[in-house]
């Protein structure tokens, strides 16, 4: 059975694209949580980072826009999934002043990759909605 997927399929210019390594990944963004610097439908471009034990991986440094992952359903209204954040000192802060902080030394978040791009959703022409097969 084909279905829509919530992923959609967006014709980004050229010029969006350079000095973005091969192995970054594209996620688009939902909610305010980090607006006035990243808006609800846009695309961050992210690049994995090794597993650590440590609390923050080397080489991230306060104010790094990072993609995290959460591990416990009791946050968030019980979905899990991952969250983009800006660090600073040892939390996940958002960029809107409504929403809390979140510690990362409590262990429910990890940061599984660093935001490398965005691309704001308004410099792109959305072109198609990816069909999948479930």
């Amino acid at each position: 059975m084909k279905t829509a997927s919530p992923l959609i399929c967006a014709l980004i210019p050229e010029e969006f694209l350079k000095d973005i390594p091969a192995e970054a990944f594209p996620i688009v963004v939902s909610g305010d949580s980090m607006e006035p610097t990243i808006y609800d439908g846009d695309i961050c471009y992210c690049r994995e980072v090794k597993k650590t034990l440590k609390v923050i991986p080397e080489g991230f440094l306060d104010g790094d826009l990072v993609l995290a992952k959460l591990y416990s359903e009791e946050c968030l209204g019980g979905r899990l999934g991952y969250l983009v954040k800006r660090l600073q000192d040892q939390c996940l802060v958002s960029d809107n002043k409504k929403y809390l902080d979140w510690d990362l030394r409590y262990g429910v978040f990890s940061i599984v990759g660093n935001v490398i791009k965005v691309i704001r959703k308004e410099n792109c022409i959305i072109i198609d909605i990816v069909a999948s097969d479930n």
